[in-house]
Protein backbone atom coordinates (compact mmCIF):
# COMPACT_ATOMS: atom_id res chain seq x y z
CA UNK A 1 0.00 0.00 0.00
CA UNK A 2 1.46 3.37 -1.10
CA UNK A 3 1.70 6.50 1.01
CA UNK A 4 -1.03 8.11 -1.09
CA UNK A 5 -3.36 5.16 -0.45
CA UNK A 6 -2.68 5.36 3.27
CA UNK A 7 -3.40 9.09 3.17
CA UNK A 8 -6.68 8.33 1.36
CA UNK A 9 -7.83 6.14 4.23
CA UNK A 10 -6.97 8.70 6.87
CA UNK A 11 -8.22 11.99 5.48
CA UNK A 12 -11.96 11.38 5.88
CA UNK A 13 -12.18 9.94 9.44
CA UNK A 14 -9.54 12.26 10.93
CA UNK A 15 -10.94 15.47 9.45
CA UNK A 16 -14.49 14.33 10.23
CA UNK A 17 -13.69 13.94 13.92
CA UNK A 18 -11.66 17.16 14.12
CA UNK A 19 -14.52 19.00 12.40
CA UNK A 20 -17.04 17.56 14.86
CA UNK A 21 -14.91 18.84 17.73
CA UNK A 22 -15.49 22.41 16.54
CA UNK A 23 -18.87 22.06 18.25
CA UNK A 24 -18.44 19.05 20.54
CA UNK A 25 -15.52 20.59 22.48
CA UNK A 26 -18.11 22.73 24.29
CA UNK A 27 -20.29 19.76 25.32
CA UNK A 28 -20.04 18.43 28.88
CA UNK A 29 -17.92 15.28 28.97
CA UNK A 30 -19.24 11.96 30.18
CA UNK A 31 -17.59 9.83 32.83
CA UNK A 32 -14.42 8.01 31.69
CA UNK A 33 -14.19 10.42 28.77
CA UNK A 34 -10.61 9.79 27.68
CA UNK A 35 -10.76 5.97 27.51
CA UNK A 36 -14.02 6.26 25.56
CA UNK A 37 -12.56 8.93 23.28
CA UNK A 38 -9.45 6.87 22.46
CA UNK A 39 -11.50 3.77 21.69
CA UNK A 40 -13.91 5.83 19.57
CA UNK A 41 -11.09 7.37 17.51
CA UNK A 42 -9.58 3.95 16.83
CA UNK A 43 -12.98 2.51 15.91
CA UNK A 44 -13.90 5.33 13.49
CA UNK A 45 -10.55 5.01 11.68
CA UNK A 46 -10.76 1.20 11.63
CA UNK A 47 -14.26 1.17 10.13
CA UNK A 48 -13.15 3.47 7.30
CA UNK A 49 -10.12 1.26 6.71
CA UNK A 50 -12.43 -1.71 6.02
CA UNK A 51 -13.34 -0.10 2.72
CA UNK A 52 -10.37 -1.48 0.69
CA UNK A 53 -11.49 -5.07 1.37
CA UNK A 54 -14.29 -4.58 -1.19
CA UNK A 55 -12.20 -5.60 -4.23
CA UNK A 56 -11.02 -8.73 -2.42
CA UNK A 57 -14.56 -9.88 -1.71
CA UNK A 58 -15.57 -9.32 -5.38
CA UNK A 59 -19.16 -8.89 -4.28
CA UNK A 60 -21.67 -6.61 -6.04
CA UNK A 61 -23.37 -5.97 -2.71
CA UNK A 62 -20.08 -4.90 -1.15
CA UNK A 63 -19.34 -2.65 -4.13
CA UNK A 64 -22.71 -0.93 -3.68
CA UNK A 65 -22.11 -0.70 0.05
CA UNK A 66 -18.84 1.14 -0.58
CA UNK A 67 -20.83 3.99 -2.11
CA UNK A 68 -22.33 4.57 1.34
CA UNK A 69 -19.08 4.08 3.25
CA UNK A 70 -18.65 7.68 4.30
CA UNK A 71 -22.24 7.62 5.63
CA UNK A 72 -21.49 4.42 7.57
CA UNK A 73 -18.37 5.95 9.09
CA UNK A 74 -20.32 9.10 9.94
CA UNK A 75 -22.88 7.02 11.83
CA UNK A 76 -20.05 5.39 13.81
CA UNK A 77 -18.63 8.80 14.71
CA UNK A 78 -22.13 9.98 15.65
CA UNK A 79 -22.46 7.09 18.12
CA UNK A 80 -19.00 8.00 19.44
CA UNK A 81 -20.19 11.55 20.14
CA UNK A 82 -23.17 10.20 22.08
CA UNK A 83 -20.91 7.93 24.12
CA UNK A 84 -18.30 10.59 24.96
CA UNK A 85 -20.37 13.75 25.48
CA UNK A 86 -23.60 14.93 27.13
CA UNK A 87 -25.85 16.92 24.82
CA UNK A 88 -29.22 16.85 23.06
CA UNK A 89 -29.77 14.67 20.01
CA UNK A 90 -29.99 17.81 17.86
CA UNK A 91 -26.65 19.04 19.21
CA UNK A 92 -24.99 15.70 18.42
CA UNK A 93 -26.38 15.90 14.89
CA UNK A 94 -25.23 19.51 14.55
CA UNK A 95 -21.67 18.61 15.54
CA UNK A 96 -21.71 15.66 13.13
CA UNK A 97 -23.18 17.68 10.28
CA UNK A 98 -20.67 20.53 10.63
CA UNK A 99 -17.80 18.04 10.90
CA UNK A 100 -19.01 16.14 7.81
CA UNK A 101 -19.53 19.35 5.81
CA UNK A 102 -16.15 20.78 6.81
CA UNK A 103 -14.41 17.63 5.62
CA UNK A 104 -16.50 17.47 2.46
CA UNK A 105 -15.94 21.17 1.67
CA UNK A 106 -12.18 20.86 2.19
CA UNK A 107 -11.84 17.65 0.19
CA UNK A 108 -13.95 18.90 -2.74
CA UNK A 109 -12.02 22.18 -2.86
CA UNK A 110 -8.69 20.33 -2.76
CA UNK A 111 -9.64 17.95 -5.58
CA UNK A 112 -10.97 20.86 -7.66
CA UNK A 113 -7.60 22.60 -7.28
CA UNK A 114 -5.77 19.40 -8.13
CA UNK A 115 -7.79 18.73 -11.31
CA UNK A 116 -7.68 22.39 -12.43
CA UNK A 117 -3.90 22.67 -12.04
CA UNK A 118 -3.14 19.21 -13.41
CA UNK A 119 -1.19 18.41 -10.26
CA UNK A 120 -0.54 14.75 -9.45
CA UNK A 121 -3.07 12.96 -7.28
CA UNK A 122 -0.40 12.22 -4.68
CA UNK A 123 -0.34 12.73 -0.94
CA UNK A 124 2.52 15.27 -1.01
CA UNK A 125 0.27 17.67 -2.99
CA UNK A 126 -3.16 16.78 -1.65
CA UNK A 127 -2.36 16.75 2.07
CA UNK A 128 -0.88 20.29 2.40
CA UNK A 129 -3.67 21.84 0.31
CA UNK A 130 -6.35 19.90 2.18
CA UNK A 131 -4.99 20.86 5.60
CA UNK A 132 -4.63 24.51 4.58
CA UNK A 133 -8.23 24.75 3.35
CA UNK A 134 -9.61 22.80 6.32
CA UNK A 135 -7.67 24.89 8.85
CA UNK A 136 -8.80 28.16 7.23
CA UNK A 137 -12.47 27.08 7.27
CA UNK A 138 -12.21 25.77 10.83
CA UNK A 139 -10.64 28.98 12.18
CA UNK A 140 -13.12 31.16 10.26
CA UNK A 141 -16.11 29.33 11.73
CA UNK A 142 -14.67 29.31 15.24
CA UNK A 143 -13.73 33.00 15.43
CA UNK A 144 -16.66 34.42 13.44
CA UNK A 145 -19.58 32.21 14.49
CA UNK A 146 -18.62 30.83 17.91
CA UNK A 147 -16.16 33.10 19.73
CA UNK A 148 -17.35 36.45 18.40
CA UNK A 149 -21.03 35.67 18.96
CA UNK A 150 -20.26 34.05 22.35
CA UNK A 151 -22.61 31.13 21.75
CA UNK A 152 -20.63 28.37 23.47
CA UNK A 153 -23.19 27.92 26.26
CA UNK A 154 -26.06 26.99 23.96
CA UNK A 155 -24.29 24.50 21.68
CA UNK A 156 -25.12 21.50 23.87
CA UNK A 157 -28.81 22.45 24.19
CA UNK A 158 -30.05 22.68 20.60
CA UNK A 159 -33.61 21.32 20.32
CA UNK A 160 -34.89 22.71 16.99
CA UNK A 161 -36.58 20.13 14.78
CA UNK A 162 -35.23 21.80 11.64
CA UNK A 163 -31.82 20.52 12.72
CA UNK A 164 -32.87 16.96 11.87
CA UNK A 165 -34.03 17.99 8.39
CA UNK A 166 -30.81 19.87 7.61
CA UNK A 167 -28.44 17.28 9.06
CA UNK A 168 -30.11 14.13 7.78
CA UNK A 169 -30.89 15.53 4.32
CA UNK A 170 -27.45 17.01 3.60
CA UNK A 171 -25.43 14.07 4.87
CA UNK A 172 -27.59 11.41 3.19
CA UNK A 173 -27.86 13.17 -0.18
CA UNK A 174 -24.20 14.13 -0.34
CA UNK A 175 -23.03 10.66 0.70
CA UNK A 176 -25.23 8.74 -1.74
CA UNK A 177 -24.98 11.01 -4.79
CA UNK A 178 -21.26 11.55 -4.41
CA UNK A 179 -20.62 7.86 -3.88
CA UNK A 180 -22.26 6.92 -7.18
CA UNK A 181 -21.06 10.12 -8.89
CA UNK A 182 -17.40 9.51 -8.12
CA UNK A 183 -17.70 5.93 -9.37
CA UNK A 184 -19.21 7.02 -12.70
CA UNK A 185 -16.76 9.90 -13.12
CA UNK A 186 -13.87 7.53 -12.49
CA UNK A 187 -15.14 5.01 -15.03
CA UNK A 188 -15.70 7.68 -17.68
CA UNK A 189 -12.58 9.65 -16.71
CA UNK A 190 -14.74 12.75 -17.07
CA UNK A 191 -13.35 15.87 -15.38
CA UNK A 192 -16.54 17.81 -16.13
CA UNK A 193 -18.54 15.36 -14.05
CA UNK A 194 -15.98 15.71 -11.26
CA UNK A 195 -16.41 19.51 -11.35
CA UNK A 196 -20.18 19.13 -11.13
CA UNK A 197 -19.91 16.80 -8.14
CA UNK A 198 -17.33 18.94 -6.33
CA UNK A 199 -19.29 22.11 -7.06
CA UNK A 200 -22.43 20.55 -5.63
CA UNK A 201 -20.48 19.36 -2.56
CA UNK A 202 -19.04 22.79 -1.88
CA UNK A 203 -22.39 24.54 -2.35
CA UNK A 204 -24.34 22.04 -0.23
CA UNK A 205 -21.71 22.10 2.54
CA UNK A 206 -21.65 25.91 2.75
CA UNK A 207 -25.46 26.11 2.86
CA UNK A 208 -25.61 23.40 5.54
CA UNK A 209 -22.92 25.03 7.73
CA UNK A 210 -24.54 28.47 7.59
CA UNK A 211 -27.95 26.93 8.27
CA UNK A 212 -26.57 25.15 11.32
CA UNK A 213 -25.06 28.34 12.74
CA UNK A 214 -28.28 30.19 12.03
CA UNK A 215 -29.98 27.67 14.33
CA UNK A 216 -27.28 28.39 16.93
CA UNK A 217 -27.91 32.13 16.60
CA UNK A 218 -31.64 31.61 17.14
CA UNK A 219 -30.97 29.48 20.22
CA UNK A 220 -28.51 32.07 21.58
CA UNK A 221 -31.07 34.85 21.11
CA UNK A 222 -33.71 32.79 22.95
CA UNK A 223 -31.36 32.16 25.87
CA UNK A 224 -30.33 35.83 26.04
CA UNK A 225 -33.95 36.99 25.96
CA UNK A 226 -34.82 34.53 28.72
CA UNK A 227 -31.96 35.80 30.89
CA UNK A 228 -32.85 39.43 30.19
CA UNK A 229 -36.47 38.86 31.18
CA UNK A 230 -35.25 37.17 34.35
CA UNK A 231 -33.03 40.16 35.11
CA UNK A 232 -35.79 42.67 34.41
CA UNK A 233 -38.21 40.76 36.63
CA UNK A 234 -35.54 40.56 39.32
CA UNK A 235 -34.88 44.32 39.02
CA UNK A 236 -38.61 44.96 39.44
CA UNK A 237 -38.60 42.87 42.62
CA UNK A 238 -35.43 44.62 43.85
CA UNK A 239 -37.02 48.00 43.23
CA UNK A 240 -40.07 47.14 45.32
CA UNK A 241 -37.94 45.66 48.11
CA UNK A 242 -35.45 48.57 48.07
CA UNK A 243 -38.21 51.15 48.20
CA UNK A 244 -39.85 49.39 51.12
CA UNK A 245 -36.53 49.00 52.96
CA UNK A 246 -35.56 52.62 52.37
CA UNK A 247 -38.88 53.93 53.64
CA UNK A 248 -38.46 51.83 56.77
CA UNK A 249 -34.84 52.93 57.32
CA UNK A 250 -35.72 56.59 56.69
CA UNK A 251 -38.41 56.47 59.38
CA UNK A 252 -36.03 54.86 61.86
CA UNK A 253 -33.26 57.40 61.13
CA UNK A 254 -35.73 60.24 61.51
CA UNK A 255 -36.77 58.81 64.88
CA UNK A 256 -33.15 58.39 66.01
CA UNK A 257 -32.30 61.97 65.06
CA UNK A 258 -35.18 63.28 67.16
CA UNK A 259 -34.04 61.16 70.12
CA UNK A 260 -30.50 62.48 69.73
CA UNK A 261 -31.76 66.06 69.63
CA UNK A 262 -33.65 65.39 72.87
CA UNK A 263 -30.47 64.07 74.51
CA UNK A 264 -28.20 66.85 73.25
CA UNK A 265 -28.51 68.90 76.47
CA UNK A 266 -27.36 66.07 78.73
CA UNK A 267 -24.84 64.30 76.53
CA UNK A 268 -21.50 65.04 74.89
CA UNK A 269 -22.43 67.12 71.83
CA UNK A 270 -19.40 65.95 69.89
CA UNK A 271 -20.43 62.32 70.35
CA UNK A 272 -23.96 63.10 69.17
CA UNK A 273 -22.69 64.95 66.08
CA UNK A 274 -20.45 61.96 65.30
CA UNK A 275 -23.48 59.65 65.44
CA UNK A 276 -25.47 62.01 63.22
CA UNK A 277 -22.65 62.11 60.68
CA UNK A 278 -22.53 58.31 60.63
CA UNK A 279 -26.23 58.33 59.83
CA UNK A 280 -25.68 60.72 56.91
CA UNK A 281 -24.28 57.94 54.73
CA UNK A 282 -27.87 56.74 54.32
CA UNK A 283 -28.84 60.01 52.69
CA UNK A 284 -27.66 61.52 49.41
CA UNK A 285 -26.59 65.06 48.67
CA UNK A 286 -28.00 64.89 45.14
CA UNK A 287 -31.76 64.62 44.93
CA UNK A 288 -33.21 64.53 41.44
CA UNK A 289 -36.92 64.20 42.29
CA UNK A 290 -36.91 61.09 40.14
CA UNK A 291 -37.89 58.39 42.62
CA UNK A 292 -36.21 55.45 40.84
CA UNK A 293 -32.94 57.31 40.22
CA UNK A 294 -32.79 58.64 43.79
CA UNK A 295 -33.32 55.13 45.09
CA UNK A 296 -30.41 53.82 42.99
CA UNK A 297 -28.18 56.68 44.15
CA UNK A 298 -28.99 55.91 47.80
CA UNK A 299 -28.18 52.24 47.26
CA UNK A 300 -24.85 53.09 45.61
CA UNK A 301 -23.93 55.83 48.08
CA UNK A 302 -21.84 53.50 50.23
CA UNK A 303 -19.85 52.42 47.17
CA UNK A 304 -19.40 56.03 46.08
CA UNK A 305 -17.98 56.91 49.51
CA UNK A 306 -15.87 53.77 49.85
CA UNK A 307 -14.27 54.12 46.41
CA UNK A 308 -14.16 57.94 46.47
CA UNK A 309 -16.28 58.16 43.33
CA UNK A 310 -17.95 61.48 42.52
CA UNK A 311 -21.24 61.53 40.65
CA UNK A 312 -23.04 64.51 39.18
CA UNK A 313 -26.67 64.43 38.08
CA UNK A 314 -28.39 67.06 35.96
CA UNK A 315 -31.67 65.50 34.91
CA UNK A 316 -35.19 66.58 34.11
CA UNK A 317 -37.24 64.65 36.60
CA UNK A 318 -40.54 65.47 34.94
CA UNK A 319 -39.32 63.94 31.68
CA UNK A 320 -37.82 60.87 33.36
CA UNK A 321 -40.97 60.18 35.36
CA UNK A 322 -42.86 59.23 32.19
CA UNK A 323 -41.14 55.84 32.51
CA UNK A 324 -42.41 53.08 34.80
CA UNK A 325 -40.35 53.28 38.00
CA UNK A 326 -39.40 49.59 37.84
CA UNK A 327 -38.03 49.99 34.32
CA UNK A 328 -36.20 53.21 35.12
CA UNK A 329 -34.70 51.57 38.20
CA UNK A 330 -33.40 48.70 36.05
CA UNK A 331 -31.81 51.10 33.55
CA UNK A 332 -30.04 53.29 36.13
CA UNK A 333 -29.06 50.38 38.39
CA UNK A 334 -27.29 48.60 35.53
CA UNK A 335 -25.76 51.76 34.06
CA UNK A 336 -24.42 53.13 37.36
CA UNK A 337 -23.19 49.68 38.45
CA UNK A 338 -21.21 49.41 35.19
CA UNK A 339 -19.81 52.92 35.75
CA UNK A 340 -18.73 52.11 39.31
CA UNK A 341 -17.05 48.92 38.12
CA UNK A 342 -15.23 50.82 35.36
CA UNK A 343 -13.99 53.68 37.55
CA UNK A 344 -13.23 52.16 40.96
CA UNK A 345 -9.72 50.97 39.98
CA UNK A 346 -8.77 54.20 38.16
CA UNK A 347 -6.72 57.06 39.66
CA UNK A 348 -8.82 59.05 42.12
CA UNK A 349 -9.05 62.14 39.89
CA UNK A 350 -10.71 59.99 37.19
CA UNK A 351 -13.36 58.43 39.43
CA UNK A 352 -16.13 60.59 38.07
CA UNK A 353 -19.58 59.65 36.76
CA UNK A 354 -21.75 62.20 34.98
CA UNK A 355 -25.45 61.65 34.36
CA UNK A 356 -27.55 64.12 32.38
CA UNK A 357 -30.83 64.21 30.52
CA UNK A 358 -31.98 66.66 27.89
CA UNK A 359 -34.79 66.95 25.40
CA UNK A 360 -34.56 67.70 21.71
CA UNK A 361 -38.05 68.47 20.51
CA UNK A 362 -40.06 65.29 20.99
CA UNK A 363 -36.99 63.27 22.00
CA UNK A 364 -35.49 62.68 25.43
CA UNK A 365 -31.79 61.79 25.65
CA UNK A 366 -30.30 60.21 28.78
CA UNK A 367 -26.51 60.46 28.77
CA UNK A 368 -24.12 58.71 31.17
CA UNK A 369 -20.35 58.91 30.91
CA UNK A 370 -17.34 57.97 32.96
CA UNK A 371 -13.62 57.47 32.62
CA UNK A 372 -12.55 53.90 31.93
CA UNK A 373 -9.72 51.64 30.88
CA UNK A 374 -10.54 51.66 27.15
CA UNK A 375 -8.79 48.37 26.39
CA UNK A 376 -10.72 46.51 29.11
CA UNK A 377 -14.06 48.06 28.13
CA UNK A 378 -13.61 47.14 24.46
CA UNK A 379 -12.60 43.61 25.39
CA UNK A 380 -15.75 43.25 27.52
CA UNK A 381 -17.95 45.08 24.98
CA UNK A 382 -19.32 47.23 27.79
CA UNK A 383 -20.25 44.20 29.89
CA UNK A 384 -19.18 43.24 33.37
CA UNK A 385 -15.86 41.53 34.03
CA UNK A 386 -17.16 39.70 37.11
CA UNK A 387 -16.50 35.99 37.36
CA UNK A 388 -20.17 35.07 37.76
CA UNK A 389 -21.37 35.06 34.15
CA UNK A 390 -24.68 33.27 34.65
CA UNK A 391 -26.70 36.45 35.08
CA UNK A 392 -23.87 38.99 35.01
CA UNK A 393 -22.42 40.25 31.75
CA UNK A 394 -25.83 41.48 30.64
CA UNK A 395 -25.57 45.08 31.89
CA UNK A 396 -25.53 46.76 28.48
CA UNK A 397 -27.89 44.16 26.99
CA UNK A 398 -30.32 44.66 29.85
CA UNK A 399 -30.29 48.44 29.37
CA UNK A 400 -30.81 48.04 25.63
CA UNK A 401 -33.66 45.61 26.21
CA UNK A 402 -35.28 47.94 28.77
CA UNK A 403 -35.25 51.01 26.53
CA UNK A 404 -36.33 49.01 23.47
CA UNK A 405 -39.34 47.74 25.39
CA UNK A 406 -40.50 51.36 25.30
CA UNK A 407 -39.53 51.88 21.67
CA UNK A 408 -36.30 53.76 22.40
CA UNK A 409 -32.75 53.27 21.15
CA UNK A 410 -29.43 52.78 22.92
CA UNK A 411 -25.88 53.45 21.78
CA UNK A 412 -22.48 53.57 23.45
CA UNK A 413 -18.96 54.51 22.45
CA UNK A 414 -15.47 54.71 23.91
CA UNK A 415 -13.33 57.75 23.04
CA UNK A 416 -10.06 58.72 24.75
CA UNK A 417 -10.74 56.52 27.80
CA UNK A 418 -14.24 57.93 28.26
CA UNK A 419 -17.19 55.55 28.08
CA UNK A 420 -20.43 57.23 26.96
CA UNK A 421 -23.89 55.70 27.03
CA UNK A 422 -26.86 57.36 25.31
CA UNK A 423 -30.53 56.42 25.54
CA UNK A 424 -32.84 58.14 23.06
CA UNK A 425 -36.60 57.99 23.53
CA UNK A 426 -39.48 59.53 21.60
CA UNK A 427 -41.69 61.04 24.29
CA UNK A 428 -44.71 60.98 21.98
CA UNK A 429 -44.32 57.25 21.35
CA UNK A 430 -46.06 54.95 23.78
CA UNK A 431 -44.22 51.83 24.82
CA UNK A 432 -45.27 48.87 26.86
CA UNK A 433 -43.04 46.95 29.23
CA UNK A 434 -43.71 43.25 28.99
CA UNK A 435 -42.09 42.51 32.34
CA UNK A 436 -43.01 45.45 34.54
Amino acid sequence: MTATEIYGYFDFPILLMVGEMLIAQFFPKRKYFWPKAIISIILVIFVFWLRPFGPIVKSIAWEDLMNFWSLIDFLVSFVALCVCFKATLSSYLMAGTIGFCLQNLSYSSTRSVQISTGAPEEWYFLMPVLLAIFSACYCFLYFVFIKKKNCKECLANITERSQFIIGAAIISIVSVLCGYGFKEAGRANDNTLYYVIFGYNIFASIIAIFSEFNIVAIKKAEQDNSKLKTLLAKDAENYAASKENYDSVRMQIHDVRHRLDALSDNTNKEAIEEIKNSLSIYSISTKTKCEALDLVLREKNLKFNKNKIRITCMVQASALNIFPNELLYSIFENAISNSIEATQELPEDQRIIALTSSDFGDFLNIHIENFCDASAEKANNGQTSKENKELHGFGIKSIRSSIELLGGKMSFRIDDNVFSLDLLYNMKKEGKCEVC
